[in-house]
Protein backbone atom coordinates (compact mmCIF):
# COMPACT_ATOMS: atom_id res chain seq x y z
CA UNK A 1 0.00 0.00 0.00
CA UNK A 2 2.81 2.48 0.94
CA UNK A 3 4.32 1.58 -2.76
CA UNK A 4 1.19 1.90 -4.54
CA UNK A 5 0.69 5.96 -2.90
CA UNK A 6 4.33 6.67 -3.46
CA UNK A 7 4.08 7.44 -7.52
CA UNK A 8 1.04 9.70 -6.25
CA UNK A 9 3.24 11.55 -3.81
CA UNK A 10 5.48 12.29 -6.36
CA UNK A 11 3.51 13.47 -8.88
CA UNK A 12 1.30 15.73 -6.34
CA UNK A 13 4.68 17.75 -4.88
CA UNK A 14 6.02 17.90 -8.32
CA UNK A 15 3.35 19.70 -9.58
CA UNK A 16 3.54 21.56 -6.89
CA UNK A 17 6.95 22.80 -7.04
CA UNK A 18 6.15 23.53 -11.01
CA UNK A 19 3.36 25.72 -9.95
CA UNK A 20 6.03 27.47 -7.79
CA UNK A 21 8.56 27.40 -10.26
CA UNK A 22 6.34 28.85 -12.79
CA UNK A 23 5.96 32.09 -10.29
CA UNK A 24 9.31 32.34 -9.15
CA UNK A 25 11.80 31.12 -12.16
CA UNK A 26 14.18 29.25 -9.74
CA UNK A 27 12.70 26.82 -7.48
CA UNK A 28 14.15 23.69 -8.88
CA UNK A 29 17.13 23.47 -7.33
CA UNK A 30 15.05 22.25 -4.33
CA UNK A 31 14.19 18.96 -6.64
CA UNK A 32 16.06 15.90 -5.27
CA UNK A 33 18.43 14.67 -7.85
CA UNK A 34 17.54 13.18 -10.61
CA UNK A 35 18.99 11.26 -13.44
CA UNK A 36 16.61 11.89 -15.67
CA UNK A 37 16.30 15.27 -15.03
CA UNK A 38 18.51 17.77 -17.19
CA UNK A 39 19.40 19.63 -14.55
CA UNK A 40 21.25 16.70 -12.27
CA UNK A 41 24.03 16.56 -10.66
CA UNK A 42 27.35 16.85 -12.36
CA UNK A 43 28.27 13.56 -12.70
CA UNK A 44 30.36 11.18 -14.63
CA UNK A 45 27.42 9.41 -16.06
CA UNK A 46 26.35 9.81 -20.00
CA UNK A 47 22.91 11.44 -18.86
CA UNK A 48 24.78 14.36 -17.53
CA UNK A 49 28.07 14.06 -19.97
CA UNK A 50 25.76 14.82 -22.68
CA UNK A 51 24.46 17.82 -21.73
CA UNK A 52 28.15 19.29 -21.74
CA UNK A 53 30.21 17.17 -24.54
CA UNK A 54 26.89 18.05 -26.87
CA UNK A 55 25.15 21.52 -26.32
CA UNK A 56 22.35 23.05 -27.61
CA UNK A 57 24.22 25.96 -28.61
CA UNK A 58 26.57 24.00 -31.18
CA UNK A 59 23.44 22.80 -32.13
CA UNK A 60 21.75 26.21 -33.28
CA UNK A 61 25.40 27.25 -34.18
CA UNK A 62 25.02 24.99 -36.83
CA UNK A 63 21.23 25.77 -38.13
CA UNK A 64 21.49 29.20 -37.76
CA UNK A 65 25.06 28.29 -39.98
CA UNK A 66 22.35 27.01 -42.59
CA UNK A 67 19.68 29.64 -42.30
CA UNK A 68 22.03 32.37 -43.02
CA UNK A 69 24.10 30.74 -45.66
CA UNK A 70 20.76 29.86 -47.65
CA UNK A 71 19.59 33.71 -47.19
CA UNK A 72 22.62 35.25 -48.54
CA UNK A 73 22.55 32.65 -51.28
CA UNK A 74 19.50 32.78 -52.73
CA UNK A 75 19.64 36.67 -53.01
CA UNK A 76 23.05 36.63 -54.62
CA UNK A 77 21.87 33.85 -57.25
CA UNK A 78 18.53 36.18 -58.14
CA UNK A 79 21.07 39.95 -58.45
CA UNK A 80 23.86 37.93 -60.34
CA UNK A 81 21.06 35.86 -62.81
CA UNK A 82 18.79 38.60 -63.31
CA UNK A 83 21.73 41.34 -63.93
CA UNK A 84 23.40 38.76 -66.32
CA UNK A 85 20.61 37.85 -68.48
CA UNK A 86 19.80 41.43 -68.65
CA UNK A 87 23.37 42.16 -69.55
CA UNK A 88 23.49 39.82 -71.93
CA UNK A 89 20.38 41.08 -74.20
CA UNK A 90 21.53 44.21 -74.54
CA UNK A 91 25.60 43.51 -75.59
CA UNK A 92 25.70 40.16 -76.83
CA UNK A 93 27.86 38.99 -74.94
CA UNK A 94 28.14 36.57 -71.93
CA UNK A 95 29.29 37.34 -68.84
CA UNK A 96 31.24 35.70 -66.23
CA UNK A 97 32.18 37.58 -63.34
CA UNK A 98 30.41 39.22 -60.57
CA UNK A 99 28.25 42.09 -61.46
CA UNK A 100 27.99 45.23 -59.78
CA UNK A 101 26.23 48.74 -59.84
CA UNK A 102 29.10 50.60 -61.77
CA UNK A 103 29.57 47.72 -64.08
CA UNK A 104 26.03 47.27 -65.02
CA UNK A 105 25.90 51.11 -65.28
CA UNK A 106 28.48 51.61 -67.57
CA UNK A 107 26.96 48.98 -69.96
CA UNK A 108 23.43 50.45 -70.10
CA UNK A 109 21.90 53.45 -67.63
CA UNK A 110 21.05 54.30 -64.80
CA UNK A 111 17.43 53.41 -65.27
CA UNK A 112 18.42 50.16 -66.36
CA UNK A 113 20.39 49.19 -63.55
CA UNK A 114 17.10 50.39 -61.43
CA UNK A 115 15.03 48.57 -63.00
CA UNK A 116 17.01 45.70 -62.41
CA UNK A 117 17.46 46.11 -58.57
CA UNK A 118 13.55 46.93 -58.52
CA UNK A 119 13.25 42.83 -60.43
CA UNK A 120 15.54 41.19 -58.03
CA UNK A 121 13.94 43.33 -54.71
CA UNK A 122 10.31 41.99 -55.93
CA UNK A 123 11.61 38.23 -56.65
CA UNK A 124 13.67 38.06 -52.99
CA UNK A 125 10.61 39.69 -51.17
CA UNK A 126 8.31 36.95 -52.78
CA UNK A 127 10.82 34.42 -51.77
CA UNK A 128 11.50 35.73 -48.26
CA UNK A 129 7.60 35.81 -47.62
CA UNK A 130 7.02 32.43 -48.37
CA UNK A 131 9.10 30.54 -46.34
CA UNK A 132 8.67 33.35 -43.35
CA UNK A 133 5.12 32.68 -43.93
CA UNK A 134 5.19 29.18 -43.52
CA UNK A 135 8.22 29.35 -40.87
CA UNK A 136 5.92 31.02 -38.94
CA UNK A 137 2.78 29.33 -38.98
CA UNK A 138 4.26 26.06 -38.75
CA UNK A 139 6.68 26.92 -35.82
CA UNK A 140 3.38 27.99 -33.62
CA UNK A 141 2.65 24.07 -34.16
CA UNK A 142 5.92 22.71 -33.41
CA UNK A 143 6.70 24.86 -29.95
CA UNK A 144 3.57 23.26 -28.37
CA UNK A 145 4.58 19.85 -29.42
CA UNK A 146 8.04 20.08 -28.25
CA UNK A 147 6.47 20.60 -24.57
CA UNK A 148 3.99 17.28 -24.38
CA UNK A 149 6.82 15.11 -26.42
CA UNK A 150 9.86 16.65 -26.04
CA UNK A 151 12.52 19.08 -27.74
CA UNK A 152 14.76 16.28 -29.68
CA UNK A 153 12.11 14.88 -32.17
CA UNK A 154 10.83 18.20 -33.18
CA UNK A 155 14.83 19.15 -33.49
CA UNK A 156 15.19 16.13 -36.03
CA UNK A 157 11.58 17.84 -38.42
CA UNK A 158 13.31 21.01 -38.80
CA UNK A 159 17.14 19.80 -39.70
CA UNK A 160 14.76 17.44 -42.42
CA UNK A 161 13.38 19.92 -43.90
CA UNK A 162 17.10 21.94 -43.83
CA UNK A 163 18.65 18.62 -45.49
CA UNK A 164 15.46 18.76 -47.89
CA UNK A 165 16.17 22.44 -48.51
CA UNK A 166 19.59 21.70 -49.31
CA UNK A 167 19.43 19.33 -52.07
CA UNK A 168 16.30 21.31 -53.98
CA UNK A 169 18.52 24.59 -54.17
CA UNK A 170 21.64 22.06 -55.73
CA UNK A 171 19.02 21.23 -58.94
CA UNK A 172 18.11 24.78 -59.24
CA UNK A 173 22.22 26.17 -59.49
CA UNK A 174 23.31 23.13 -61.63
CA UNK A 175 20.34 23.63 -63.86
CA UNK A 176 20.90 27.44 -64.28
CA UNK A 177 17.14 27.52 -63.64
CA UNK A 178 14.92 30.72 -63.29
CA UNK A 179 15.47 32.64 -60.04
CA UNK A 180 11.42 31.64 -59.41
CA UNK A 181 12.38 28.40 -58.85
CA UNK A 182 13.96 29.37 -55.59
CA UNK A 183 10.24 29.23 -54.09
CA UNK A 184 10.79 26.15 -54.20
CA UNK A 185 13.44 25.87 -51.37
CA UNK A 186 11.73 28.40 -49.69
CA UNK A 187 8.43 26.66 -49.48
CA UNK A 188 10.90 23.29 -48.17
CA UNK A 189 12.41 25.48 -45.43
CA UNK A 190 9.34 26.80 -43.93
CA UNK A 191 6.89 23.86 -44.07
CA UNK A 192 9.91 22.20 -41.47
CA UNK A 193 9.39 25.02 -39.29
CA UNK A 194 12.76 26.62 -40.44
CA UNK A 195 14.42 29.23 -38.38
CA UNK A 196 11.42 30.21 -36.14
CA UNK A 197 11.00 26.99 -35.04
CA UNK A 198 14.85 26.45 -34.53
CA UNK A 199 15.38 29.78 -32.19
CA UNK A 200 12.16 28.90 -30.28
CA UNK A 201 13.55 25.40 -29.29
CA UNK A 202 17.16 26.51 -28.24
CA UNK A 203 15.80 29.55 -26.32
CA UNK A 204 13.08 26.72 -24.50
CA UNK A 205 15.93 23.96 -24.18
CA UNK A 206 18.14 26.60 -22.57
CA UNK A 207 15.34 27.67 -19.89
CA UNK A 208 15.07 23.56 -19.27
CA UNK A 209 18.67 23.17 -18.08
CA UNK A 210 19.50 26.48 -16.41
CA UNK A 211 17.96 26.62 -12.66
CA UNK A 212 20.01 29.99 -11.57
CA UNK A 213 17.50 32.49 -12.76
CA UNK A 214 20.53 35.47 -12.63
CA UNK A 215 22.88 33.45 -14.99
CA UNK A 216 19.91 32.71 -17.64
CA UNK A 217 20.39 35.79 -19.26
CA UNK A 218 24.05 35.24 -20.10
CA UNK A 219 23.29 31.70 -21.12
CA UNK A 220 20.85 32.89 -23.04
CA UNK A 221 23.37 35.47 -24.39
CA UNK A 222 25.70 32.66 -25.23
CA UNK A 223 22.94 31.87 -27.34
CA UNK A 224 23.25 34.80 -29.16
CA UNK A 225 26.54 35.01 -29.69
CA UNK A 226 25.96 31.61 -31.49
CA UNK A 227 23.61 33.50 -33.77
CA UNK A 228 25.82 36.44 -34.23
CA UNK A 229 29.22 33.71 -34.90
CA UNK A 230 26.65 31.90 -37.39
CA UNK A 231 25.96 35.16 -39.18
CA UNK A 232 29.72 36.40 -39.64
CA UNK A 233 30.96 32.91 -40.63
CA UNK A 234 28.62 31.82 -43.04
CA UNK A 235 28.73 35.58 -44.65
CA UNK A 236 32.88 35.91 -45.37
CA UNK A 237 32.87 32.13 -46.33
CA UNK A 238 30.07 32.32 -48.85
CA UNK A 239 30.82 35.82 -50.02
CA UNK A 240 34.66 34.87 -50.63
CA UNK A 241 33.40 32.11 -52.10
CA UNK A 242 31.35 33.64 -54.43
CA UNK A 243 33.86 36.68 -55.68
CA UNK A 244 36.82 34.30 -56.59
CA UNK A 245 35.08 31.65 -58.52
CA UNK A 246 33.47 34.37 -60.51
CA UNK A 247 29.72 34.02 -59.38
CA UNK A 248 29.95 30.15 -60.01
CA UNK A 249 27.44 29.34 -57.27
CA UNK A 250 27.96 25.18 -57.85
CA UNK A 251 30.57 24.33 -55.92
CA UNK A 252 29.30 26.59 -52.78
CA UNK A 253 25.74 25.10 -52.26
CA UNK A 254 27.46 21.67 -51.37
CA UNK A 255 28.66 23.76 -48.12
CA UNK A 256 25.08 23.87 -47.03
CA UNK A 257 24.19 20.58 -47.14
CA UNK A 258 27.30 19.01 -45.85
CA UNK A 259 26.41 21.47 -42.65
CA UNK A 260 23.12 20.00 -42.78
CA UNK A 261 23.83 16.56 -42.52
CA UNK A 262 26.00 17.24 -39.98
CA UNK A 263 23.47 18.78 -37.74
CA UNK A 264 21.84 15.35 -38.33
CA UNK A 265 24.40 12.98 -36.83
CA UNK A 266 24.66 15.37 -33.93
CA UNK A 267 21.47 15.00 -33.24
CA UNK A 268 21.81 10.92 -32.49
CA UNK A 269 23.87 11.48 -29.43
CA UNK A 270 21.76 15.00 -27.97
CA UNK A 271 20.26 14.83 -25.27
CA UNK A 272 16.54 15.55 -24.17
CA UNK A 273 16.67 18.50 -22.12
CA UNK A 274 12.76 18.05 -21.17
CA UNK A 275 12.64 16.41 -18.12
CA UNK A 276 9.53 13.83 -18.27
CA UNK A 277 6.60 14.41 -16.14
CA UNK A 278 5.69 11.38 -14.14
CA UNK A 279 1.82 12.80 -14.07
CA UNK A 280 1.83 11.90 -17.93
CA UNK A 281 1.50 8.13 -17.25
CA UNK A 282 -1.83 8.95 -15.71
CA UNK A 283 -2.93 11.39 -18.81
CA UNK A 284 -4.44 9.96 -21.99
CA UNK A 285 -3.53 10.62 -25.76
CA UNK A 286 -6.57 13.20 -25.58
CA UNK A 287 -5.05 15.01 -22.39
CA UNK A 288 -1.74 15.05 -24.04
CA UNK A 289 -3.12 16.83 -27.80
CA UNK A 290 -4.99 19.23 -25.86
CA UNK A 291 -1.64 20.15 -23.89
CA UNK A 292 -0.48 21.25 -27.16
CA UNK A 293 -2.82 23.93 -27.41
CA UNK A 294 -2.44 25.42 -23.70
CA UNK A 295 0.82 27.64 -24.58
CA UNK A 296 -1.92 29.83 -26.18
CA UNK A 297 -3.57 30.87 -22.71
CA UNK A 298 -1.01 32.75 -21.57
CA UNK A 299 -1.70 35.12 -24.59
CA UNK A 300 -5.12 34.80 -25.06
CA UNK A 301 -6.35 34.36 -21.48
CA UNK A 302 -4.91 37.24 -19.33
CA UNK A 303 -6.21 35.17 -15.33
CA UNK A 304 -3.85 32.37 -16.68
CA UNK A 305 -0.93 34.63 -15.46
CA UNK A 306 -2.63 37.42 -13.75
CA UNK A 307 -3.55 40.79 -15.33
CA UNK A 308 -0.16 42.56 -13.73
CA UNK A 309 2.27 39.83 -15.68
CA UNK A 310 0.22 40.10 -18.78
CA UNK A 311 -0.04 43.66 -20.03
CA UNK A 312 3.80 43.58 -19.01
CA UNK A 313 4.02 40.73 -21.44
CA UNK A 314 1.91 42.75 -24.29
CA UNK A 315 4.73 45.72 -23.94
CA UNK A 316 7.64 42.98 -23.92
CA UNK A 317 6.34 41.66 -27.25
CA UNK A 318 5.63 45.07 -28.50
CA UNK A 319 9.05 45.78 -27.96
CA UNK A 320 9.87 42.10 -29.89
CA UNK A 321 7.87 43.47 -32.91
CA UNK A 322 10.06 46.81 -33.07
CA UNK A 323 13.28 45.05 -32.96
CA UNK A 324 12.56 42.67 -34.87
CA UNK A 325 11.12 44.77 -37.71
CA UNK A 326 13.94 46.93 -38.06
CA UNK A 327 16.90 43.51 -37.99
CA UNK A 328 15.10 41.46 -40.88
CA UNK A 329 13.98 44.28 -42.89
CA UNK A 330 17.90 45.75 -42.82
CA UNK A 331 19.28 42.43 -43.37
CA UNK A 332 16.90 41.98 -46.62
CA UNK A 333 18.72 45.00 -48.14
CA UNK A 334 22.16 45.53 -46.53
CA UNK A 335 23.92 43.55 -49.08
CA UNK A 336 22.68 45.96 -51.95
CA UNK A 337 23.55 48.67 -49.96
CA UNK A 338 26.81 47.68 -49.43
CA UNK A 339 27.62 46.05 -53.38
CA UNK A 340 25.54 49.77 -54.37
CA UNK A 341 26.60 53.09 -53.79
CA UNK A 342 27.98 55.24 -51.97
CA UNK A 343 30.24 52.47 -50.88
CA UNK A 344 29.89 49.66 -53.81
CA UNK A 345 31.53 47.27 -51.73
CA UNK A 346 32.48 43.48 -53.60
CA UNK A 347 31.41 40.56 -52.03
CA UNK A 348 34.71 39.69 -50.17
CA UNK A 349 34.92 42.82 -48.17
CA UNK A 350 30.95 42.80 -47.71
CA UNK A 351 31.69 39.56 -45.93
CA UNK A 352 34.46 40.89 -44.00
CA UNK A 353 32.50 43.66 -42.83
CA UNK A 354 29.35 41.21 -41.48
CA UNK A 355 32.46 39.37 -39.91
CA UNK A 356 33.67 42.21 -37.94
CA UNK A 357 29.81 43.29 -37.54
CA UNK A 358 29.36 39.72 -36.12
CA UNK A 359 32.61 39.39 -33.85
CA UNK A 360 31.69 42.57 -32.11
CA UNK A 361 27.87 41.27 -31.38
CA UNK A 362 29.61 38.38 -30.25
CA UNK A 363 32.39 40.33 -28.03
CA UNK A 364 29.68 42.41 -26.14
CA UNK A 365 27.31 39.54 -25.53
CA UNK A 366 30.13 36.85 -23.99
CA UNK A 367 31.88 40.37 -22.05
CA UNK A 368 29.52 43.15 -21.57
CA UNK A 369 26.45 41.64 -20.42
CA UNK A 370 28.34 39.34 -18.00
CA UNK A 371 29.48 42.42 -16.66
CA UNK A 372 26.42 44.33 -16.52
CA UNK A 373 25.12 41.36 -14.94
CA UNK A 374 27.42 41.42 -11.65
CA UNK A 375 27.48 45.05 -11.78
CA UNK A 376 23.27 44.08 -10.94
CA UNK A 377 22.01 46.16 -13.76
CA UNK A 378 18.52 44.61 -14.58
CA UNK A 379 17.59 43.29 -17.78
CA UNK A 380 15.08 46.55 -18.43
CA UNK A 381 18.17 49.10 -17.55
CA UNK A 382 20.24 46.64 -20.12
CA UNK A 383 17.56 46.66 -22.83
CA UNK A 384 17.68 50.60 -22.40
CA UNK A 385 21.36 50.74 -22.91
CA UNK A 386 21.02 48.50 -26.05
CA UNK A 387 17.96 50.24 -27.67
CA UNK A 388 20.18 54.10 -27.18
CA UNK A 389 23.20 52.32 -29.38
CA UNK A 390 20.91 51.15 -32.01
CA UNK A 391 19.54 54.52 -32.74
CA UNK A 392 22.79 55.98 -33.07
CA UNK A 393 24.01 53.38 -34.90
CA UNK A 394 21.44 53.55 -37.27
CA UNK A 395 21.44 57.17 -37.85
CA UNK A 396 25.59 56.86 -38.64
CA UNK A 397 24.87 54.30 -41.01
CA UNK A 398 22.43 56.60 -42.48
CA UNK A 399 24.87 59.25 -43.28
CA UNK A 400 27.51 57.36 -43.98
CA UNK A 401 30.07 58.00 -46.81
CA UNK A 402 33.36 56.64 -46.20
CA UNK A 403 34.60 53.37 -46.13
CA UNK A 404 35.85 53.64 -42.49
CA UNK A 405 32.40 55.25 -41.27
CA UNK A 406 30.61 51.73 -41.88
CA UNK A 407 33.30 49.72 -40.13
CA UNK A 408 32.66 52.12 -36.68
CA UNK A 409 29.08 52.06 -36.87
CA UNK A 410 29.29 48.42 -37.47
CA UNK A 411 31.23 47.93 -34.57
CA UNK A 412 29.64 50.25 -32.55
CA UNK A 413 26.42 48.94 -33.21
CA UNK A 414 27.28 45.71 -31.26
CA UNK A 415 26.35 46.99 -28.16
CA UNK A 416 22.28 46.96 -29.24
CA UNK A 417 22.35 42.97 -29.52
CA UNK A 418 22.42 42.78 -25.43
CA UNK A 419 18.66 43.38 -25.76
CA UNK A 420 17.61 40.27 -26.85
CA UNK A 421 19.23 37.63 -24.26
CA UNK A 422 17.83 40.28 -21.65
CA UNK A 423 14.61 40.41 -23.55
CA UNK A 424 14.12 36.70 -23.51
CA UNK A 425 14.85 36.29 -19.90
CA UNK A 426 12.53 39.12 -18.78
CA UNK A 427 9.55 36.38 -20.93
CA UNK A 428 10.68 33.60 -18.29
CA UNK A 429 10.12 35.74 -15.50
CA UNK A 430 6.38 36.18 -17.08
CA UNK A 431 4.83 32.72 -17.82
CA UNK A 432 4.67 29.36 -16.52
CA UNK A 433 7.40 27.19 -17.17
CA UNK A 434 5.32 24.16 -18.78
CA UNK A 435 4.71 26.52 -21.24
CA UNK A 436 7.98 27.67 -22.24
CA UNK A 437 8.29 25.96 -25.43
CA UNK A 438 5.10 27.23 -26.89
CA UNK A 439 5.53 30.81 -25.60
CA UNK A 440 9.04 30.99 -27.45
CA UNK A 441 8.08 29.36 -30.55
CA UNK A 442 5.09 32.00 -30.76
CA UNK A 443 7.09 34.96 -29.56
CA UNK A 444 9.46 33.39 -32.89
CA UNK A 445 6.53 32.80 -34.92
CA UNK A 446 5.56 36.34 -34.35
CA UNK A 447 8.53 37.81 -34.73
CA UNK A 448 8.61 35.99 -38.17
CA UNK A 449 5.50 36.79 -39.46
CA UNK A 450 5.88 40.93 -38.55
CA UNK A 451 8.98 40.51 -40.51
CA UNK A 452 7.11 39.58 -43.15
CA UNK A 453 5.80 43.70 -43.00
CA UNK A 454 9.15 44.31 -42.55
CA UNK A 455 10.83 42.42 -45.87
CA UNK A 456 7.94 43.95 -47.83
CA UNK A 457 8.48 47.73 -46.12
CA UNK A 458 12.20 47.57 -46.60
CA UNK A 459 12.37 46.36 -49.84
CA UNK A 460 9.88 49.24 -50.71
CA UNK A 461 11.81 51.92 -49.75
CA UNK A 462 15.32 50.75 -50.54
CA UNK A 463 16.22 52.46 -53.31
CA UNK A 464 20.03 52.72 -54.84
CA UNK A 465 21.59 56.13 -54.79
CA UNK A 466 21.18 57.50 -58.12
CA UNK A 467 20.03 60.75 -59.98
CA UNK A 468 17.03 60.69 -62.04
CA UNK A 469 15.64 62.76 -63.73
CA UNK A 470 16.89 65.48 -61.71
CA UNK A 471 15.78 63.75 -58.83
CA UNK A 472 18.05 62.47 -56.13
CA UNK A 473 17.48 59.19 -54.41
CA UNK A 474 18.96 58.62 -51.06
CA UNK A 475 20.25 54.91 -50.22
CA UNK A 476 20.38 55.65 -46.63
CA UNK A 477 16.48 56.09 -46.57
CA UNK A 478 15.81 53.22 -44.51
CA UNK A 479 17.83 53.78 -41.82
CA UNK A 480 16.42 56.85 -40.45
CA UNK A 481 13.06 54.61 -40.18
CA UNK A 482 15.35 51.90 -38.38
CA UNK A 483 16.24 54.70 -36.11
CA UNK A 484 12.62 55.65 -35.71
CA UNK A 485 11.45 52.08 -34.89
CA UNK A 486 14.13 51.55 -31.97
CA UNK A 487 13.67 54.39 -30.53
CA UNK A 488 9.65 53.81 -30.43
CA UNK A 489 11.04 51.00 -27.74
CA UNK A 490 12.35 53.35 -25.65
CA UNK A 491 8.99 54.69 -24.09
CA UNK A 492 7.78 51.22 -23.49
CA UNK A 493 10.83 50.12 -21.53
CA UNK A 494 10.56 53.02 -19.15
CA UNK A 495 7.20 52.32 -18.91
CA UNK A 496 7.95 48.98 -17.66
CA UNK A 497 10.99 50.05 -15.58
CA UNK A 498 8.63 52.71 -13.92
CA UNK A 499 5.82 50.25 -13.10
CA UNK A 500 7.78 47.54 -11.98
CA UNK A 501 7.24 45.84 -8.75
CA UNK A 502 8.30 47.62 -5.75
CA UNK A 503 11.16 45.71 -4.65
CA UNK A 504 9.66 44.80 -0.56
CA UNK A 505 6.94 43.16 -2.75
CA UNK A 506 8.95 40.78 -4.55
CA UNK A 507 11.07 40.01 -1.65
CA UNK A 508 7.81 38.82 0.37
CA UNK A 509 6.99 36.96 -2.97
CA UNK A 510 10.15 35.24 -2.50
CA UNK A 511 9.62 34.07 0.82
CA UNK A 512 6.52 33.20 0.62
CA UNK A 513 7.71 31.00 -2.23
CA UNK A 514 10.73 29.45 -0.39
CA UNK A 515 8.39 28.87 2.45
CA UNK A 516 6.42 26.78 0.08
CA UNK A 517 9.42 25.17 -1.46
CA UNK A 518 11.05 24.12 1.44
CA UNK A 519 7.80 22.38 2.79
CA UNK A 520 6.80 20.57 -0.67
CA UNK A 521 10.74 19.73 -1.03
CA UNK A 522 10.71 17.34 2.17
CA UNK A 523 7.55 15.29 0.56
CA UNK A 524 9.02 15.68 -2.79
CA UNK A 525 12.51 13.60 -1.52
CA UNK A 526 10.39 11.25 0.56
CA UNK A 527 8.70 9.91 -2.68
CA UNK A 528 12.02 10.51 -4.65
CA UNK A 529 13.29 7.88 -1.71
CA UNK A 530 10.37 5.42 -1.82
CA UNK A 531 10.20 5.68 -5.54
CA UNK A 532 13.56 4.83 -5.93
CA UNK A 533 13.82 1.66 -3.36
Amino acid sequence: MKRSSSPVSLSSSRTSLSSVESRSGSWVKYLPPDASSPQCVPNLSWSCLRNFLFPVEALFLLGMFVYFYFSISYRQYIFQHIARDSTDRINETETSICLNQTYITDLTNSTTFVAIQSHVNLISMETEIIYLVLSGIVSLLLGSVSDVVGRKPVFVIVFAGMILTSISQIFIVYFDAPPRLYLIPAFLFGISGGHAALIGLVFASVSDMTASKKWLTFRMGIVEAALTLAQGTSAPALNEWIQNSGCNFRPTVWLMLSITVLAMFFLIPFPESKAKDPADKDHSNWDRFSRIFSGFKVFLQPSSIGYSKWWRLCCVLCVVVLEIITLIGLDQVLEYFLHNEPLQWGYTRIGYYKAIAAFSRGACLLFLLPILIILKFSNLVICLIACVFAVVTSCMIATVRANWEMYVAGVFGGVSFITFPAIRSILTELVPSQNLGAVFSITASLQTLISIGSTVLYNEVYHPQANIKGHTYHAGTMFWIAAGFWGATIPILLLLLLCRPRKSLRNAEKRGLLEESERTSDYSSLAYSVNNG
